[in-house]
């Protein structure tokens, strides 16, 4: 006899069993469930797909935010001033270990004098970094970080260009919008989104627009491509494509706004609707009020009244219309009657004056907007108190850590850029140096190809966080160097600065100081705070 765990109806209940807990896994997504979320059903598209298909729309709208919301406006305004602030520095720290380069004073000089001639070229007043002569590396750079956050894409080309320097690379930006499939074919596993792939996703080319596609009928040229390697045969960049990349097999970028667009223009159409309430209620600043109804109007104006008002729609409109004109007409004649200069409105029987009492704008406004951008603030990666410019309800301690938060968020933002798009265009400069003879390779290292990945290391580094008690943050610098967990040249890149410049500067002006037989400021020691400046915040933090 077969044990009764065997029966068939036993499989039949456990094999249910099982299927349910699958099911309810995980009961908050309502996979399988009604309420709210029944309907909702989204498709499980590809990356490209998914990116793809609507990104010119989410460009559009984005750039239309950006142009005409003020809010948007200083979403991306925030976002520069974070990412390049007021232009961006090379700090290069080369392998000089595994270049075989034993003493690093040697590798330091070398350093410091590639850092000098790239700011020449760089952030010279002659433009020669950028293909169309008007902006410095630091300007394009900002360029590139407000494209990537608005457009979700940027993209760059690198030509070789005479310019009035010795060097003849520079680059030149695109608008992304050029990028496309020639003559809008339609993407398949080779070609997606005007860039060509290979078997395995890794961007062989990028076809590029010789204008812009509104340009139509303007210029021919806007329905011609030009098919641009990404990078020459031995590994020199020539098109620089950045973009976040959300998910694996992608192909191209999304713009920052994408998951906000459709509250942001919310938001501003219930601005711009409570704007235009308040300007019509403070268009009428007081009425008159009759206690008149329509039949004793009637029995006052008869048709005499119509007649008057040159009416022909019948006894009821024509009589109101009437009433209405004999009282516009009443009025209008005794408007002048005034007492000390103030103008003293006379009724008729049964009338009086009714002043309004605005009700907009909405006393609530102010707490739904602020509310609701604090998600558009975290949908776009900024800090929600700056986004709407207020501060009142801030203190030390959350003001701190906002900012803290945020500032992981401009960092990673602006290290992308720096792998991405700026160390790519400074190997290429650099190694068109080498080239030419104006830069020496470092002794003992003679093959520039090999020695690139040694050589090309570093950051280009911007102004720092700003401080919100700047003793508090002082103090925890110097414990830092006194720790050993920080450097000088850590807290000068922290601030967009370069140590050794900022060394030698000191040297200088305390050489100045005992000239004079002055006390530098440098060597008295910090006196504590007053009291009262001790911490900013309610709490005392």
């Amino acid at each position: 006899m077969t044990d009764n765990a065997n029966a068939p109806g036993d499989h039949l209940a456990l094999h249910t069993a099982a299927l349910t807990s699958w099911v309810h896994a995980y009961r908050d997504g309502r996979t399988r469930g009604g309420g709210e979320v029944a309907v909702w059903r989204p498709r499980n598209l590809s990356a490209d797909k998914a990116a793809l298909y609507d990104a010119g729309m989410l460009r559009a709208r984005a750039r239309d935010l950006v142009r005409n919301n003020a809010h948007a406006k200083n979403a991306v305004r925030m976002n520069d001033d974070a990412v390049s602030g007021s232009g961006v520095k090379l700090a290069l720290r080369i392998d000089w270990r595994s270049l075989g380069i034993n003493d690093k004073e040697i590798a330091s000089e070398w350093q410091d004098y590639v850092t000098r001639q790239w700011e020449a070229y760089a952030e010279g007043v002659e433009f020669q970094a950028d293909a169309q002569r008007q902006s410095t590396f630091s300007e394009m750079f900002a360029l590139v970080n407000r494209t990537r956050f608005i457009d979700g894409d940027a993209l760059a080309v690198l030509e070789l260009k005479q310019g009035t320097g010795a060097y003849q690379t520079c680059i030149n930006l695109i608008d992304i919008d050029r990028l496309s499939n020639p003559m809008g074919a339609p993407d398949t596993k080779f070609l997606r989104g005007g860039i060509e792939r290979d078997a395995v996703g890794e961007p062989l080319a990028y076809y590029i627009r010789l204008s812009h596609p509104d340009d139509v009928g303007v210029e021919l040229s806007s329905l011609s491509w030009q098919r641009v390697p990404r990078q020459t045969p031995w590994g020199r960049p020539i098109v620089l494509h950045v973009f976040n990349k959300q998910r694996p097999e992608m192909t191209r970028g999304v713009s920052e706004f994408a998951s906000v667009i459709h509250a942001f223009k919310m938001l501003g159409t219930y601005r711009d609707t409570e704007l235009q309430s308040a300007i019509t209620q403070a268009g009428f600043t007081a009425v008159i009020k009759t206690e008149l109804d329509y039949g004793a109007a009637f029995q006052v104006i008869g048709l005499h009244g119509a007649k008057a008002a040159g009416g022909s729609g019948g006894p009821l409109v024509d009589g109101i219309t009437g009433a209405m004109k004999l009282a516009s007409d009443y009025h209008n004649a005794n408007d002048d009657i005034t007492f000390n200069g103030n103008k003293i409105p006379h009724l008729l029987p049964n009338e009086s004056l009714e002043f309004n009492r605005p009700t907009h704008p909405n006393t609530n406004f102010d707490g739904f907007e602020s509310a609701f951008l604090k998600n558009l603030a975290a949908g776009l990666g900024v800090e929600a108190h700056e986004l709407a410019k207020n501060y009142k309800e801030v203190n030390y301690s959350a003001a701190r850590a906002a900012l803290l938060a945020v500032w992981r968020t401009y960092r990673a933002r602006r290290n992308h850029l720096v792998q991405h798009w700026a160390m790519p265009f400074f190997s290429a400069w650099l190694e068109e140096g080498v080239a030419i003879g104006t830069i020496k390779l470092p002794v003992g290292v003679t093959d520039f190809l090999a020695a690139k990945p040694y050589l090309v290391r570093g950051e280009f580094i911007a102004w720092g966080k700003p401080m919100i008690d700047p003793y508090k943050e002082r103090q925890a610098q110097q414990l830092g160097v006194q720790m050993g967990v920080e450097t000088v040249e850590d807290i000068a890149a922290e601030e967009g600065a370069n140590w050794r410049d900022k060394a030698e500067q000191i040297a200088t002006e305390k050489k100045y100081f005992e000239g004079l037989g002055l006390p530098y400021p440098g060597s008295t020691p910090l006196a504590p705070p007053l009291q009262n400046e001790q911490s900013n915040s309610p709490d005392g933090v």
